[in-house]
């Protein structure tokens, strides 16, 4: 179900980058936080399990594991970016893809910043991405 906004008073203050960045972060954080719970309990159900599917559940698992740990670098990506935008300077997106921990997911968003084709850049392969919780 999608949300409609209704059109902005002519008194209202404009959209800012440092506002967007703000709620994109804070969004990531609320949805990583949502995981991290879902996480600990599938854990928790997990280690009472038994069955013959335990195996293909620790795979899920791990699953959730790297959805969290996406929306941890979304948010420190646009939390970055946010900080560079409130003190008024030119949003330098090397540095905000910089402190993303995912080195694919760095790679995908310095090609968006950038808006630059997969041949400009390499992916470095050693990411040790995968933080089994």
């Amino acid at each position: 179900m999608a949300a409609k906004l209704a059109p902005a008073p002519a008194s209202q203050a404009a959209p800012t980058y440092a506002g967007a960045f703000s709620g994109v972060a804070e969004e990531a954080r609320r949805a990583a936080e949502l995981c991290n719970r879902l996480q600990d309990s599938a854990m928790h159900l997990l280690n009472n399990y038994s069955g013959p599917d335990r195996a293909r559940l620790m795979g899920e698992l791990q699953h959730l594991d790297a959805v969290t740990q996406a929306l941890a670098a979304l948010w420190q990506f646009s939390s970055a970016a946010a900080a560079q935008a409130r003190a008024e300077q030119p949003i330098d997106f090397n540095a905000a893809v910089e402190g993303i921990g995912l080195s694919d997911m760095a790679y995908r968003l310095r090609l968006a910043c950038f808006e630059e084709s997969e041949d400009d850049w390499t992916l470095e392969t050693d990411n040790g991405d995968l933080d089994m919780f």
